[in-house]
């Protein structure tokens, strides 16, 4: 198991957790097994990067919505075809203003915005660190709803400080 996607998976439980305690809306699936994401990615017809494989062994989804905040990463039933042509799993959302994917025939993780166009990370890794500290913690800073989350999460998990 990829020791970042797991330090990923857990960054988002705990916001999560911090969240719920503010009002939010929060939704964390059950992981996969083997044998569902090899079933999973004969009916998609592709084979997964590894850290995404990963990924769904720790969550098939999550979910959270509070004020501005509302992202999902989740695993989508087929694979569809990018405006570019090629075949891409679009595994969540933030909204409807950005759109998270994994180009199938590269492996290469992506975010489109609407207002600023296609983000490329190297790795799947690099799109959930991107997810959580730009969807989530930056828009936690500033709001009045959630101006004390920091000091909640400290209360909560205080060997993290």
């Amino acid at each position: 198991m990829n020791k970042g996607i797991v330090e990923s998976y857990e960054c988002f439980v705990k916001i999560l957790k911090v969240l719920e305690q503010l009002g939010a809306e929060c939704q964390v699936e059950e992981g996969a097994s083997e044998a569902e994401i090899s079933d999973y990615e004969q009916k998609i017809g592709y084979k997964f990067v590894d850290e995404y494989k990963d990924w769904l062994k720790l969550t098939k989804g999550i979910k959270v919505s509070l004020g501005s905040i509302f992202v999902q990463i989740y695993m989508p039933d087929k694979a569809e075809v990018h405006e570019d042509g090629f075949k891409a799993l679009f595994i969540g959302d933030d909204a409807g203003f950005k759109n998270y994917y994994i180009n199938l025939e590269t492996g290469k993780s992506y975010i489109y915005d609407d207002d600023f166009g296609t983000t490329e990370f190297d790795s799947f890794e690099e799109l959930l660190d991107e997810i959580y500290y730009s969807d989530i913690e930056e828009k936690l800073d500033g709001e009045e709803e959630t101006e004390n989350w920091d000091n909640i999460y400290d209360e909560m998990f205080p060997e993290n400080n």
